[in-house]
């Protein structure tokens, strides 16, 4: 049905391939269960297999440019190779432990194969920068002490990514009672995210924290500790451990 629907006159077709693609999966796991506990014969892998090969070379063969030819060769080829390992590993891994295991490596092989050289990681120091002020806290907590952020500097869980303790902490399943607690210091909200402010207030120094990161164009009436032109870090007095 979601193929017959799939078609250029149905409506809605990219909210189709998601029970498609659902579907199919399913399947597929059923099919690797049965394998998995002997219940599946090889003549029909066999079938299936080599009707599954010969629609991939049609696609690749049949479709596409001259200009793409050795990209489009070259994976046919590759689509090949996984092809007749995967039916070798379930024509031997009949009624064995290790077959679903086995397949599952063996199709992550091959998708980070197609997909990894398109969407490389980005370089470790673009992925979490460390500014100024993170450095600062990063050196002057790491024996204790928790830290916050005014307003949306520095949103809430990401200090957690630089090993730092925040007194903030963005979950839509937070209890009231978190909320309730913070109350004399939020000043706004950020959609469900807690903007905290007022800074000489003495909740800051009974949650434990010692230092206070703003803008770099903040000014806050306490002692300024650390500054440059990504932020600045404002000190506590007195903060409970």
């Amino acid at each position: 049905v979601c193929l017959l629907l799939l078609s250029p006159w149905g409506p809605g077709t990219r909210r189709l391939l998601f029970p498609l693609a659902l579907s199919l999966a399913y399947l597929g796991a059923c099919t690797l269960e049965r394998i998995r506990r002997g219940e599946a014969h090889r003549g029909p892998l066999i079938l299936a297999a080599a009707i599954l090969g010969i629609v991939i070379a049609w696609g690749y063969l049949t479709h596409g440019t001259g200009q793409l030819e050795v990209l489009r060769i070259g994976w046919l080829h590759w689509q090949a190779r996984f092809l007749i390992l995967g039916t070798l590993l379930l024509l031997f891994g009949r009624g064995r432990s290790w077959t679903a295991p086995a397949a599952a490596i063996l199709i992550a092989a091959e998708l980070l194969l197609a997909h990894l050289p398109a969407n490389p990681p980005m370089p470790k120091q673009l992925l979490l920068p460390e500014t100024g002020p993170i450095r600062f806290l990063q050196d002057h907590l790491r024996d204790g002490g928790r830290m916050a952020a005014l307003g949306r500097d520095f949103p809430p869980n990401l200090p957690t990514l630089y090993g730092l303790a925040d007194v903030r902490v963005y979950n839509p399943m937070a209890p009231a009672a978190y909320f309730q607690r913070l109350e004399p210091v939020i000043t706004g909200w950020w959609g469900e995210i807690p903007e905290l402010g007022n800074p000489g207030h003495p909740l800051y120094a009974e949650l434990g924290v010692r230092y206070i990161l703003t803008g770099p164009e903040t000014t806050l009436p306490l002692p300024l500790v650390f500054e440059d032109h990504d932020g600045r870090v404002w000190e506590v007095a007195g903060p409970r451990r």
